[in-house]
């Protein structure tokens, strides 16, 4: 529709019709917004809760789609919505619902919650990047310890923490076997663990929540992606754990977004892993609240 007024609408067509149902039956929360010198058309996929990007060309009253790529996959963030900054960033917020039985949302009195802020960009590919805002950096505390373990091989570095900021980079050696990755909020015996990995062979990277929870009101399957890497592009994962929050942001161009729920009070440990021959190079924080002083003010209008 278009409109000189804002109370007269004349109708032109429709912007863009898929052709067909591979992504879904319906969009919600469609975003339609210029960035750098392509146009992005963001929907959020029913059936299915997935997140889609197509970037393309604005002609003519029509989108013209040239390419497309996932945002958020199941289980994660969904409907997302974007805005332009007064910095001129696109930014973006999506809706991580719950993954747990309604009796336990009603017991805790709220529900739901919303990813940290995004910032979007094209990359030199015209691939659609996402990142967190450099704002978070605000939020990390004390550098949580990683306790080097001296293996080539296996867990390499140890760490705790319910509230994490980490980045890591994983240089992968041998593709077809390497497997790399991390474990979260793991009780000491095992019997609650989250793992964040990584299968170069597979080209999938892979939230494993089937032991994240000895709660069995909780919704405990595995959330997955595809992800290929460039020749030679090393694995680079951005972490943040927040309670039962949890994003996975790889290469700053898809996010594993979920909801996790431990029971145990000592179900707080990590490590990092590799297989075979690659390395990794890791550091995290403790991540807290931005104190009242160090908020921005906020601007209306």
């Amino acid at each position: 529709y278009r409109s000189e007024d804002g109370v007269a609408w004349d109708y032109r067509g429709a912007l863009y019709t898929a052709p067909d149902l591979r992504l879904g039956m319906m969009w919600e929360c469609p975003n339609f917004f210029p960035l750098g010198d392509k146009w992005v058309l963001v929907v959020s996929q029913w059936l299915g809760l997935g997140v889609f990007a197509l970037i393309g060309r604005f002609e003519n009253e029509r989108f013209v789609p040239e390419s497309e790529q996932v945002l958020d996959v199941d289980a994660g963030a969904f409907a997302p919505l974007t805005m332009r900054g007064p910095d001129g960033r696109t930014l973006q917020w999506g809706w991580m619902n719950e993954q747990r039985e309604q009796l336990l949302i009603d017991a805790d009195g709220w529900a739901g919650a919303m990813t940290v802020p995004r910032q979007l960009a094209l990359d030199a590919q015209g691939r659609l990047e996402l990142r967190p805002v450099a704002e978070i950096e605000r939020l990390r505390g004390t550098p949580a310890v990683l306790e080097s373990t001296g293996a080539a091989t296996g867990v390499l570095h140890r760490f705790s923490g319910r509230h994490l900021d980490i980045e890591a980079q994983f240089t992968l050696l041998d593709h077809d076997k390497d497997k790399v990755g991390l474990t979260l909020l793991a009780a000491p015996d095992g019997s609650e663990v989250t793992r964040v990995v990584f299968w170069p062979d597979a080209r999938r990277l892979s939230i494993i929540r089937s032991h994240s929870s000895l709660e069995a009101r909780v919704r405990r399957q595995d959330v997955h992606a595809h992800l290929e890497l460039d020749a030679g592009e090393p694995l680079r994962l951005r972490v943040l754990l927040d309670a039962s929050v949890l994003e996975v942001y790889a290469n700053d161009r898809l996010c594993l977004a979920t909801r996790i729920y431990p029971t145990r009070a000592e179900s707080v440990l990590g490590s990092v892993f590799v297989e075979g021959k690659s390395t990794a190079v890791v550091q995290a924080w403790q991540m807290g609240a931005m104190l009242p002083a160090e908020r921005p003010p906020l601007k209306l209008g």
